[in-house]
């Protein structure tokens, strides 16, 4: 499945990325934005669904790992915690604040 990676902005002007088809529809969000928590310098939050659970399963395999061995991102091992959910959000460095569009080939 060839999908291509895009660094945006969101409205409060943190980084994000999403991956969409190469016809343009969208596929899935790479970060989350939560505005009650700060992540690091040049950090993101990684949405939960690339991010593997207890059991080492993520409901969007293979993506993580990818962004990873091509060093788009690496885990810094922080998590936070939001009060307002049951959630754990991982936060990952960018090693690269200005990506260009990447082709994945997954």
């Amino acid at each position: 499945m060839a999908l291509l990676l895009q660094q945006g902005r969101y409205g409060n002007g943190r980084i994000s990325l999403r991956l969409q088809g190469e016809d343009g529809v969208p596929y899935c969000n790479v970060t989350t934005n939560v505005p009650s928590l700060t992540p690091g310098h040049g950090c993101v939050f990684l949405d939960n669904h690339i991010v593997p659970d207890l059991n080492g399963v993520a409901i969007i395999p293979d993506v993580l790992d990818f962004l990873e061995k091509t060093q788009v991102l690496r885990r810094t091992g922080i998590s936070q915690e939001y009060h307002q959910s049951f959630n754990t959000f991982f936060e990952a460095e960018l090693l690269d604040l200005d990506l260009p569009t990447i082709d994945l080939d997954l």
